[in-house]
This record gives C-alpha cells, structure tokens and sequence, in this order.
C-alpha cells in the first residue's frame, strides 16, 4: 500500500471516528529531573548557545538553508525564526527568494523558519518533550524530530508531523532502514496545543501525546546520539501542496522544549 493511499484511509479512519486527543493507555513517559535540556522561550531572544536555525550540512546558517530533495518550497532564514510571549514562532510567508545551488538558480516561492539542537546538544536514549501547536493550510508541513549527529540518515525519529491539509490527522514515524518506517496515523487536531513526547530506551520507542501511549516500536532501536529539530515546509508534493486557499503567512508555534537523559 502506498503512504498516499495510507494517509488517504487514515483520514478516512479519523473523520468516521470520535476519538478523544488524550486517547490511549499509561500515563506518560518516565520523567526524572532536572532536564538535560530545558528551553521555555522567555528570554525573548532564541539562545544562539542551544539552536541553529539550518540544518548541520549548510556551512552558513546566516545564508538559509532548505531541505533537498524533499520537493520543497521553502528557503529557511534566521529572520522567520521569532521569540515573544514565551514562544517560539517559525513562520512561513509567501515570500519569493531566489537562491544559488550547485551553481543554477533557484526560486523558492516561500521563505520559513526552522530551529536545530545540531552542533550544541544530542543525545542517546532519554525522553523528549514538546508542547507546540501547528497551522493549517494547504502545503504546510510541521515536523518534531530527530536526527543522528553523525549526519548519516538513517534514522530518524518524528515525534510529530503533518501535512496542512488535513489538520485532523497527525502521523509518528520511526525511519528505521531505507524503505523501513514503522507509523501510525491518528486523528489529532493539530491547531490545539498538544504535548508531545518520545521515550527512546534501549528495547523501545514510545510516542505518547498529551500523556497518553499511542504508538510503540520494539526492534532495531537507533544506539547513536540525535538532535532535535523543529521546523515548517512548505510542500510541493502534489499530493499535499499549496493552493489558493493556503495562508500568506503561518505560523508553527512552540512553548517548550525538554530533554531527559538516561
């Protein structure tokens, strides 16, 4: 089954289905205390000591970045990435940025933001915390995630992600292998704010979103250090992109970001 018709049923799955946000088993994720990491926003000023706002391949963060290869629209810059009200705001606006890569041009239609612990934090085993809210809109893609220091994908773990489109669907994927990605889709109304949690031990991964258990993976758990990224894509999948009723401008907005070390 392909993940266009997955995501296809999963929607369909959500709208037949009443299921609370806090659905699901157990009561949450061990914690124990202090965090190894702890970022709630209310410097107003983003800590250049804990975040980069590209990812760790791009040699000049101040320049942008964007992810290739992914069919997206968006040019990430440090200016899309703001602090105020003890929050963190990454926006996206339709915005035309032309950039320079692998020596042609190339027009961006869209100009977003995205934060990275690379280069400052990582970590191998432990509990990561996030309490954020996601747009809608037509193409917008917002991603809670991990990836391995070491810049060797695979793996990568995404505690959160969603496509605009549908923003009564959220989808938790481990990327265990090439061509090996355990997921569940479930119904989440991502423009609420939720708190979303990864446990990663030695024998499993497990999801839990507002508290509760929904997804667990046994098997080829990743042993190697992994940052946390947050960032929103714009799509130009054609699955899952814009159209005219996408928003000029939208806003991924996060309230806190904690990491547990084991």
């Amino acid at each position: 089954m392909t993940g266009w018709l997955r995501l296809r049923l999963a929607l369909a799955l959500a709208l037949l289905t009443v299921v609370a946000a806090s659905c699901g088993g157990g009561r949450g994720a061990p914690r124990t205390s202090p965090p190894a990491f702890d970022d709630d926003f209310s410097t107003g000023r983003l800590d250049p000591g804990r975040w980069t706002t590209c990812y760790p391949w791009w040699p000049d963060p101040a320049r942008g970045c964007t992810n290739q290869g992914n069919h997206e629209l968006e040019w990430y810059l440090p200016s899309q990435v703001t602090v105020s009200g003890g929050m963190l705001h990454l926006t996206a606006t339709q915005q035309p940025i032309t950039q320079t890569l692998d020596g042609r041009q190339v027009a961006f239609p869209y100009r977003s933001g995205m934060v990275a612990t690379a280069g400052h934090f990582a970590f191998e085993y432990g509990r990561v915390a996030i309490r954020a809210r996601a747009p809608a809109g037509a193409g917008l893609w917002p991603t809670l995630w991990l990836l391995p220091a070491s810049q060797r994908w695979p793996p990568e773990i995404d505690l959160m992600e969603a496509y605009g489109n549908f923003p009564h669907l959220t989808f938790l994927t481990y990327h265990r292998a090439v061509g090996d990605a355990p997921q569940k889709y479930m119904p989440l109304d991502i423009t609420a704010w939720h708190d979303y949690e990864l446990d990663w031990s030695p024998d499993a991964l497990r999801w839990y979103i507002d508290g509760s258990l929904q997804f667990t993976v046994t098997g080829g758990v990743p042993n190697v250090p992994m940052y946390v990224v947050a960032n929103l894509a714009v799509s130009g999948d054609p699955r899952h992109t814009t159209d005219a009723s996408t928003p000029s401008s939208a806003s991924f907005d996060i309230s806190r970001v904690r990491v547990w070390t084991r």
